[in-house]
């Protein structure tokens, strides 16, 4: 037991390892539903870091001189505008691309 609490390893609440009967009672959620909803309570739950603003500045101004084609950065939006909304701008299903043969 000397290594054992460095060792369990817990799946995340994602992976359902109920039986069915259990699974069912709490509402038959899919593998897709239940990580759509940890993406969404995380991105809800998200605290932006807080950059000084000279630290801010100077990273700007060294990707800028990085730069080849490129005149300006791209605008990044508010991260508090999808906070406040508890829905993030790209929820739902991405389809995969056709191989071309």
């Amino acid at each position: 037991l000397e290594h054992w609490p460095n060792e369990l390893y817990l799946t995340d609440p994602i992976i359902d390892r109920e039986n069915r009967e259990t699974w069912e009672e709490r509402g038959s959620k899919s593998l897709e539903l239940r990580a759509n909803e940890a993406v969404e309570k995380r991105l809800s739950e998200y605290k932006p870091i807080e950059t000084d603003s000279e630290i801010d500045k100077a990273m700007r101004e060294l990707i800028i001189d990085g730069l080849n084609d490129q005149t300006d950065l791209p605008v990044i939006p508010d991260v508090s505008e999808n906070l406040n909304t508890g829905k993030s701008e790209f929820r739902g299903r991405r389809r995969r691309r056709s191989r071309k043969t």
